[in-house]
C-alpha cells in the first residue's frame, strides 16, 4: 500500500527503507518557480523545515510527453518530479508531502516510482459566506485544504438572502456592514490560489435567494414585483420576498452588470455559478411586468419564464467568455431555450431527474445532497467513509419523502458527468473545517479514479497521516 492519497494509477514501491535527503529544491521550468516558493512555503508549515534552492533534493524536471494533468515520480538519491505542465508539477509536489518522512529538520524518503493523472477534471469544493460570514483569513485555509487535496475547483458562493460579502463599485449598498471582502482582498485570494493551482469559482444568486438585491434596492429589483399584489387573495405576500422580477429592464440591466462586476473580479475562473434554484416563482403571476412579457413571448406560466430567465442570463454569460453554471432548479418545461454550454450542479434530483438533464444534452456535476453536503444538521451527517461507498454517477436525497432516498438515481458512467463537488452550507468555519479537511480527501480519492480503488481498511491509517498535514498547514501561526 503506498501512502497518498488520492491512491495514484499506478507506483511501486521498491524498498521500505527510508534514506535521507537534502532540504532543498531545483527547478527545470522558470514557469515553475513560483509553484517552488508555494512548496518551501507549505513544506515549512507542515514540518518546520525550511527548503531551499539547490541540488540533492527535490527536483522538478519538465518531461513534455506527459498530459498537462499529469505527473511522474522517481525517487531514489533524490525525489525527482516530472511533468509537462503547472498542473501536473503542483500534483507532484503535493504528493511528495504525504510520501516523505520528516522530523527534527531531516527530509526522508523511499525508492518509489509513481505514474499519476486524475479521471475527471472537475473536481470541487464550496463554501458558503453568503449564509454565514467567514473572516477573510479562512477562505486561504480552504485554499490550503483544496491544494493538499488536489481540489481543482473551490467555489465561494458569496451571496444570499443573509449576506452579499462581495465588494461592488456599481451598487456599493449590497455590500453586508463588516460582513463582506475588500477587492485588494479578493485581488489576494485570486493570486494565493493560483500559487497553488486552485481556480476560484465566484457565485451569485439569481433569481431566488435575493433578499440582499431586493431590500437594498428595491427600486430596482423589487417594485414591479408588488405593484399588483391582492392583499386578500392569501396567495402572495405584499412584500415579493426573495426572488427578483424575471424580466423588467431595469432589473435584468442591473444583473448583467452586477455579474459582470463578478466576472472582472476573479479573471482565472472559465465558469460562474448563477445559482438558479430554490426560487418562489409564483410571485412572477402578480408581477406586471412578466405577465405582459409572457404574453408578448407566449410563455404559459411561470414555469416556463423560469427557464426563459435561466436561458437568457446563461447567454449572457456565454458573451463574457465565460461558462455559465447553475444548481438543479429550472424546470423541464422550457428548458429547450437554455444554451446546453450551461453546466448544471445536480444535487436533489426532484427539480430536475439527472437522467433527463443528460437526455437534454446538459453536462453535470455531482453535488449529491447525500452524501457531498456538510450541514449542521447531527440527522444527516456523513463522512469519508459514506463517501468512499458513494460515486459520482449516484445521486442519493437525504429527506425521506424524496424517491431517490431508498432508491438512488444512478446513470452509466459517461462524459457529461464531469465530477462532483463537495458543499459546506451555513456553517460557520470553526464547526465545518474539521469536516471539510476528512470529506475532502474521501472526494479526492472517488473523483481522481472513477472506479474505486481504496477500501476502508486501506485508506483509514493514510487519512491520518494526511489530515495532520493539513492541519498542520492551515494552524494559525
Amino acid at each position: 500500500m503506498i501512502n497518498l492519497i488520492p491512491t495514484p494509477k499506478k507506483y511501486e514501491i521498491k524498498g521500505t527503507e527510508f534514506h535521507p535527503i537534502e532540504n532543498k529544491i531545483s527547478v527545470g521550468k522558470k514557469e515553475w518557480e513560483l509553484y517552488a516558493e508555494t512548496f518551501k512555503t507549505t513544506f515549512h508549515k507542515a514540518f518546520d523545515i525550511e527548503i531551499t534552492d539547490g541540488e540533492g533534493g527535490f527536483e522538478l524536471i519538465e518531461d513534455s510527453s506527459l498530459a498537462p494533468d499529469a505527473y511522474r515520480i522517481e525517487s531514489g538519491e533524490t525525489f525527482k518530479i516530472y511533468a509537462s505542465a503547472v498542473e501536473g508539477i503542483n500534483y507532484g509536489m503535493v504528493s511528495a508531502y504525504q510520501l516523505i518522512k520528516a522530523k527534527d529538520g531531516i527530509t526522508e524518503i523511499q525508492d518509489l516510482t509513481v505514474e499519476d493523472a486524475p479521471e475527471k477534471d472537475y473536481r470541487a469544493f464550496m463554501v458558503d459566506p453568503g449564509h454565514v460570514w467567514h473572516p477573510f483569513y479562512t477562505l486561504l485555509h480552504y485554499v490550503d485544504a483544496c491544494y493538499m487535496a488536489k481540489i481543482k475547483y473551490f467555489h465561494i458562493h458569496f451571496i444570499d438572502n443573509t449576506v452579499y460579502s462581495l465588494p461592488s463599485r456599481i451598487y456599493p449598498k449590497l455590500s453586508t456592514e463588516g460582513q463582506y471582502y475588500t477587492f485588494e482582498q479578493i485581488a489576494y485570494l485570486n493570486e494565493y490560489a493560483k500559487a497553488r493551482n486552485v481556480i476560484i469559482v465566484p457565485e451569485y444568486e439569481c433569481p431566488g435567494h435575493a433578499d440582499q438585491f431586493i431590500k437594498k434596492y428595491p427600486e430596482i429589483f423589487g417594485d414591479e414585483l408588488i405593484c399588483e399584489i391582492d392583499e386578500n387573495d392569501g396567495k402572495v405576500d405584499k412584500s415579493c420576498g426573495e426572488v427578483i422580477c424575471a424580466t423588467s429592464e431595469k432589473c435584468w440591466e442591473a444583473t448583467k452588470a452586477l455579474i459582470k462586476e463578478i466576472c472582472d473580479m476573479f479573471p482565472d475562473s472559465p465558469y460562474i455559478n448563477l445559482g438558479g434554484d430554490e426560487a418562489s416563482i409564483s410571485v412572477w403571476n402578480y408581477c406586471s411586468c412578466c405577465k405582459k412579457y409572457m404574453e408578448e413571448h407566449g410563455i404559459k406560466n411561470e414555469y416556463a419564464l423560469y427557464s426563459d430567465y435561466i436561458a437568457r442570463v446563461t447567454d449572457y454569460v456565454l458573451t463574457l467568455g465565460k461558462i455559465p453554471m447553475v444548481f438543479e432548479g429550472f424546470p423541464p418545461e422550457g428548458s429547450e431555450k437554455i444554451n446546453k454550454d450551461t453546466i448544471v450542479i445536480a444535487w436533489d434530483t426532484e427539480f430536475h431527474n439527472v437522467p433527463d438533464l443528460l437526455s437534454a444534452g446538459f453536462k453535470v456535476i455531482n453535488a449529491s445532497y447525500q452524501p457531498l453536503y456538510i450541514i449542521g444538521s447531527l440527522k444527516y451527517r456523513w463522512g469519508a467513509l459514506d463517501i468512499l461507498k458513494w460515486d459520482m454517477h449516484m445521486w442519493t436525497c437525504h429527506a425521506h419523502n424524496h424517491a431517490s432516498h431508498l432508491n438512488p438515481v444512478r446513470v452509466s458512467p459517461t462524459e457529461p458527468v464531469l465530477g462532483a463537488m463537495l458543499c459546506a452550507w451555513s456553517l460557520c468555519y470553526e464547526l465545518s473545517v474539521q469536516r471539510v479537511i476528512e470529506c475532502l480527501g474521501a472526494l479526492s480519492e472517488r473523483t481522481w479514479t472513477v472506479k474505486r480503488v481504496c477500501f476502508d481498511d486501506e485508506y483509514v491509517p493514510k487519512h491520518g497521516k494526511y489530515q495532520r498535514i493539513v492541519g498542520n498547514i492551515i494552524r494559525e501561526r
